[in-house]
């Protein structure tokens, strides 16, 4: 999911129940796309179907590019077939953008940034024209590919642009290069695939700089297999997940950079990370709070590194003991703009029973998932307090998204006893005392971003990112 931050609304002229009517909800159930604003109000289902997942607003809000997944059963395996469209809210016209769409964001002047599997990095941009009475929903692209700089050109080398992360402010476009080489190599022939490195596209020169060089793989060594993460709020500073070429160790956790487009130097973080985008938050003034801990249990090994300098080639951090020593186990953090207040999930060790510290076998996952999340603030000078947030123990509550206002927090909410496939989004205050129900559906069955049983944070884990995206015109 892409949080949108900037708006278009003045605020001064709007108070903060206009703004919260003028943020938008999308989510994708298992039976459509709905849509409302953060007042509480009755979604409206804007599409009935199915298998649909990742929606994304455009730059202004009024747009949402979304993917629909179908798969294709035989009797030895199975096809996802993804066809890319797009819904605009004013006109109820619904598009379909392309069959062979890998990766999407929103991008500059209200447009979406597309890569496709053919090679292709495009720029699409929407209008709505009027035919005949009826409103129809129509379509540019322009074709924004350079052939990335570490990689032959060759006619039998084949790329493709993946990942793609636009910075806040749209100026920027990082994304990493896949390459599948079909020349004769070594004896093997075809089909040889390895990284082209990861790139920073400057969108208004067109200009791309490679910010990780590519690592083939030996029978010595590992290569690597770097991906863009999270942008920082101002759009100067991008998270790279180093990744090996080995999916297994990546799963286990990995190091990142931290670029800095101005001087294109990079500072190193040597700390294990799961890399998923929401392990990593920046406040206003660029501290960093980052989840580590190695190995893909959720429940062991995992605290929340505040990184206070990242001016060197080394970032500065320390580990936030008063969370290990409150008796929890962090996830997804959530900084304040101004650095101060911590937002995060967190389970207790209470409820591990041992289990965090390897006392266990295959089997006692029953004992563990899903994971008693629950939503918790701590004050980073002062008091250095933590508080629950929410606490029903009957709910899992995960994916805390901070509004700009800085007085709510949405947040996905599944049933942690005995998970049964119901799912919900809430909003609740930051001091826990008035929370909304924003939307709720029941998951049928397993889907692309949320699998229904209990081991949906191991692995090939769920994704709130994958359901639901926030327009934030709050201030």
């Amino acid at each position: 999911m892409i949080l949108i931050t900037g708006c278009t609304f003045d605020p001064v002229s709007k108070n903060p129940e206009e703004a919260m009517a003028e943020s938008r909800l999308v989510y994708a159930a298992s039976d459509g796309l709905y849509l409302t604003n953060l007042t509480g109000e009755t979604p409206n289902k804007v599409l009935d179907d199915r298998g649909l997942s990742y929606p994304v607003f455009s730059e202004k809000g009024d747009r949402i590019i979304f993917r629909k997944t179908v798969r294709e059963n035989n009797s030895d395996t199975y096809i996802d077939r993804v066809t890319i469209f797009v819904y605009d809210i004013a006109s109820g016209q619904n598009i379909m953008l392309g069959e062979e769409v890998l990766s999407y964001c929103a991008g500059p002047e209200n447009s979406f940034l597309i890569s496709t599997k053919d090679g292709k990095l495009l720029q699409a941009d929407l209008h709505v024209t009027s035919s005949e009475g009826k409103e129809l929903l129509e379509y540019e692209t322009r074709d924004l590919s350079l052939w990335p700089e570490a990689v032959s050109q060759n006619p039998d080398i084949a790329i493709t642009y993946e990942n793609l992360k636009a910075s806040p402010d749209k100026k920027y476009l990082a994304y990493n290069v896949n390459v599948q080489d079909n020349r004769i190599e070594d004896g093997r022939e075809g089909g040889y695939y390895y990284s082209g490195g990861m790139y920073v596209l400057n969108l208004p020169s067109e200009e791309a700089v490679l910010v990780v060089k590519p690592i083939r793989s030996t029978p010595e060594s590992l290569g690597n297999n770097p991906e863009p993460g999270p942008w920082s709020r101002d759009g100067t500073i991008l998270t790279v997940w180093d990744k090996p070429q080995s999916g297994s160790l990546s799963a286990d956790g990995v190091n990142c950079l931290f670029y800095h487009v101005d001087t294109k130097k990079t500072t190193t973080f040597d700390s294990s990370l799961l890399a998923y985008d929401e392990n990593i938050s920046f406040s206003r003034k660029n501290n960093i709070a980052a989840l580590t801990g190695y190995g893909r249990d959720m429940f062991a090994d995992k605290r929340i590194d505040e990184i206070t300098d990242v001016s060197g080639s080394s970032a500065v951090f320390h580990t936030l003991q008063e969370i290990y020593r409150k008796g929890l186990v962090p996830a997804m953090p959530q900084f304040s703009a101004d650095g101060k207040t911590l937002y995060f999930a967190a389970m207790k060790k209470t409820d591990l029973k041992g289990l965090d510290e390897g006392q266990w076998m295959s089997e006692d996952y029953q004992n563990v998932y899903p994971l008693k999340r629950q939503l918790y603030a701590m004050a980073l000078n002062g008091s250095r307090e933590i508080r629950e947030i929410t606490s029903d123990p009957q709910y899992r509550c995960e994916s805390p998204i901070l509004l700009n206002n800085e007085k709510y927090l949405v947040f996905g909410r599944a049933n942690a006893e005995d998970y049964d496939g119901s799912m919900s989004i809430w909003m609740v205050s930051a001091d826990g005392k008035d929370e909304r129900l924003l939307g709720e559906w029941q998951e049928e069955e397993y889907n692309d971003v949320w699998m229904s049983d209990k081991y949906d944070d191991y692995y090939g884990r769920g994704s709130w990112h994958g359901i639901f995206a926030i327009y934030d015109a709050t201030k």
